[in-house]
């Protein structure tokens, strides 16, 4: 098989490869979420994307080495009779230019894959929003097991104590200011 034949092989590979990554960056843009772990595709997705990488790398080493066996035909022109030596180095500099468009498609595809990896790996704001909600539940959910009354004996007791000698302050002074932050949050929510 030819240079030009491997090259144009490795391209249309690349072709379907593009494709692939596409569909699955699609089907994640359109689901809104990353894959959650109890997701039941979670585990065939990852195995889908992480599948391309390896090929990707793959290619773009037969690509270096067919990079190689080029510069080592350039090499070579001197050693062939003069009357051949024009179309030698014209067929070498067509698959050069060739090889350049093919690695460029491969080093596009491989960064197009490091989108897809780090986008599957990324909260969404959808993620993030769903999170921050369920924190406040939580947070709001625990907030109703505190006895007010308590907690604000507690600041009084805690803000009547002398200062801290320590430079840092106190775990006291921190539970005190997380307790000022329940309380001023309960109070918002029951005026709503």
């Amino acid at each position: 098989m030819s240079l030009g034949q491997r090259l144009n092989m490795i391209e249309a590979v690349l072709d379907q490869l593009r494709v692939a990554i596409d569909q699955e960056r699609f089907k994640l843009i359109g689901k809104g979420t990353t894959p959650q772990i109890t997701d039941m595709l979670y585990h065939d997705f990852w195995r889908r994307v992480q599948s391309f990488r390896p090929r990707i790398e793959i290619i773009l080493r037969e690509l270096n080495a067919m990079g190689h066996a080029i510069d080592l035909r350039r090499h070579g022109l001197r050693s062939l009779p003069r009357e051949h030596r024009y179309s030698a180095a014209q067929s070498i500099g067509d698959h050069q230019v060739h090889l350049g468009r093919v690695q460029g498609k491969a080093l596009r595809l491989l960064k197009q894959f490091h989108v897809l990896d780090s986008r599957g790996r990324t909260p969404t704001d959808a993620d993030l929003i769903k999170n921050v909600m369920k924190l406040l539940k939580e947070g709001d959910a625990f907030a109703k097991t505190l006895n007010t009354d308590a907690v604000v004996q507690h600041m009084r007791d805690a803000l009547s104590a002398p200062a801290s000698p320590m430079p840092g302050g106190s775990l006291t002074t921190l539970g005190v200011l997380f307790s000022i932050l329940i309380v001023y949050l309960r109070r918002d929510r029951r005026r709503d």
